[in-house]
């Protein structure tokens, strides 16, 4: 089993070629295949009517349901292999019945030479906000770094005079220094410790961003931090901060990006932030999927995805209490035969209260390589298809936008608006008018995205913020618990 290559000139080219069953392929051989007079040749059968879509699969221990449901049964010979498998976990614990879970925040905050004045103001008024919010229940600590890090005072509760202390140590912070995000987080992972089966525990890392640090070093920090059984997310602080590098930690790290638009939101991203540590369920929940011969796990909806014994691993991170957890998976089977192959088994794990458990979820269902575009359209699930693209491949192009706006060029946009545009005819044939909706709205954002580009730094730093910011939120909505992801914006 292989995992596939990150994002390059050959992916975005087999993208730009093949996504959705290779819409291209797929109108060039409708049209050869089209009946001349007196030909005897076959219509399609009419979507619906002889449709073999695949059936979900689903499977659970009391505690967290598994559905599993691919959005075809079919792939055209020759063609692309994708299958998109929707896949929700689902905590079966009512909202409100799960008490509140107590929860050791670490806050890794900024204070080098770029945090210079209303950065770092910005900052302590966050860590501020969290000394007043902390519950009795929970515990605070807090590493500040610059070139090197240090902790500003370790794990406590706020009992007694400790929000007074803790104050008075954030107050007398300045800046100073290089930066290394790396030694911050590493400091902030020893503050840590080793899991307590009754709490959750989580790291907010509070900084613009600049750092030359390679972006894999750091996300390797974020995986440290699922192996503890912790969650990272991140608040980008300054209009200046480096978004790719603070949404990789987030995304790496299982937990939510916050962009701070403007000041007087910051009190809502703090208490989205604790309120969503305080819902946690389950914690390390992980996707395992080993693939049959030949399949690859491309994609799993921006979530970190490794290869582990044979298995396609898919870290999940927490399961909130009353919220499903989505996560889209992209599976790409050979297409050089025809006839029937098997996808491959998935299972969950999780912790919850210090113990271990596994659902099993079972085969999922098998595809047919075929050569008829017909048979091919009757084997789509139309709603399925529909939710894929409007969750998945529609967000991962606005995140695109923004990331094309920061430093790319127009034909950077181009590629990304071009491959949704592939999808329209498909849509089209399984009626999917939203899918067609938000392609018209992705190509509308496309123009005001090289408009961007031209536009002066300031302004163009901020589009491509909130491009990235929108994309990355609604396509990781459920890293945010039960809070509204567009809170900072």
């Amino acid at each position: 089993m292989a995992l596939a290559p990150k994002k390059g000139s050959l992916v975005l080219a087999a993208l730009l070629f093949g996504t959705f069953g290779l819409h291209a392929l797929y109108q060039a051989r409708a049209q050869s295949e089209t009946p001349r007079p007196g030909s005897t040749l076959a219509e399609p059968p009419p979507i619906g009517e002889t449709a073999q879509v695949p059936a979900p699969i689903r499977a659970g221990d009391g505690t967290v349901r598994l559905t599993a449901t691919a959005d075809r049964s079919a792939v055209l010979q020759n063609g692309d292999g994708a299958v998109h498998v929707e896949v929700t976990l689902e905590p079966e614990a009512r909202l409100g019945v799960t008490p509140r879970t107590p929860t050791d925040l670490v806050v890794v905050m900024d204070h080098s030479g770029s945090m210079q004045g209303d950065k770092l103001e910005q900052a302590k008024l966050a860590l501020f906000g969290l000394i007043e919010r902390i519950d009795a229940r929970d515990r605070l600590g807090v590493v500040i770094f610059d070139d090197s890090a240090q902790v500003l005072f370790p794990l406590e509760s706020p009992a007694g005079a400790a929000r007074e202390a803790w104050r008075a140590r954030v107050k007398s912070v300045q800046s100073e220094g290089g930066t290394s995000i790396a030694g911050g987080l590493d400091a902030g992972i020893g503050l840590l410790g080793t899991p307590a089966p009754d709490r959750v525990t989580r790291v907010l890392l509070l900084s613009d961003g600049q750092d030359s640090t390679p972006l894999e070093q750091l996300t390797l920090r974020a995986r440290r931090i699922l192996a503890r059984q912790g969650v990272l997310s991140t608040l980008g602080i300054g209009q200046d901060f480096e978004e790719k590098v603070m949404t990789a930690l987030a995304s790496a790290g299982t937990g939510a990006f916050y962009y701070l638009a403007r000041p007087e939101v910051l009190a809502s991203l703090l208490d989205a932030e604790l309120k969503t540590a305080t819902e946690t369920y389950a914690s390390g929940a992980e996707l395992r999927l080993r693939v049959a011969d030949g399949v690859r796990v491309t994609s799993a909806g921006g979530v970190p995805l490794a290869s582990e014994g044979g298995e396609a691993v898919v870290s999940i991170g927490s399961l909130y209490a009353g919220r499903p957890r989505k996560v889209w998976l992209t599976l790409n089977l050979p297409t050089d035969g025809t006839g029937e192959r098997a996808l491959g088994e998935l299972a969950l794990r999780y912790r919850r209260a210090g113990a271990s458990f596994v659902v099993a979820g079972g085969a999922l269902p098998r595809v047919t390589r075929v050569t008829d575009p017909g048979r091919f359209e009757a084997a789509i699930n139309p709603e399925v298809w529909g939710r894929a693209m409007l969750e998945e491949e529609l967000n991962r192009a606005s995140e695109e936008l923004g990331d094309a706006i920061a430093g790319g060029t127009a034909a950077d946009v181009d590629s990304s608006v071009q491959r949704l545009e592939l999808a329209r005819p498909l849509a089209a044939k399984l009626g999917q008018a939203q899918v067609i909706a938000e392609i018209e709205k992705l190509r509308t954002h496309g123009t005001a995205a090289k408009q961007a580009q031209q536009a002066a730094p300031a302004e163009r730093n901020l589009a491509a913020k909130r491009q990235k910011a929108t994309g990355y939120g609604k396509r990781n909505a459920g890293a945010y618990g039960a809070t509204d992801f567009s809170v900072g914006f």
